[in-house]
């Protein structure tokens, strides 16, 4: 399995908060909006607290192998899906933005399905998935960026917010 590095960014009020990222044999809490890093993400579970949190990964299809010509001429099909859920006490918002972006990460096409809410007093909470395939988008491909995220419904302090998981993206080619 190919793995990128993830830029962890926090969007909300400034001012510290905390952020768990679990990780196989690792934890990294995140103690400042401020807060930047570079991290290797292998298989992992990312949960979110009361204010927006998103995650990031900018896949860079060139330094990936792939040959600027073939993606030109073959435009192959881009597949992204992601899995999210809430947990059964607290409602969530779950957010989503897949964008394709040429060599000056200027935008060519971008998915960004509606904001997801999630009430546990009226839906069902359990992992859903989303997914979407790009196609025909035209020339120039060299860059993907993946965003997702969200936060809780009832500004609960703790990890009370949107879990995601088993987030993808493959080019057909």
């Amino acid at each position: 399995m190919r793995v990128g590095k993830i830029r962890l960014f926090f969007l909300g009020e400034k001012g510290s908060f905390s952020l768990s990222f679990t990780l196989p044999a690792c934890v990294l809490t995140c103690l400042h909006s401020s807060f930047v890093q570079y991290i290797w993400v292998f298989q992992c579970l990312f949960l979110l607290c009361s204010r927006l949190c998103m995650k990031r990964q900018v896949i860079d299809l060139l330094a990936e192998g792939y040959d600027p010509e073939n993606l030109d001429i073959a435009q192959p099909a881009v597949n992204v899906e992601d899995w999210f859920c809430s947990r059964a006490d607290c409602g969530c918002i779950y957010m989503l933005t897949v964008t394709l972006l040429d060599e000056n990460l200027e935008v060519i096409e971008e998915f960004k399905p509606d904001e997801v809410t999630l009430d546990p007093d009226s839906d069902d909470c359990s992992w859903k998935q989303v997914s979407h395939t790009f196609t025909d988008y035209g020339p120039g491909l060299r860059f993907i960026s993946f965003a997702h995220g969200g936060q809780d419904t009832k500004y609960w302090k703790g990890w009370f917010g949107v879990r995601v998981t088993g987030s993808s993206v493959t080019v057909d080619l």
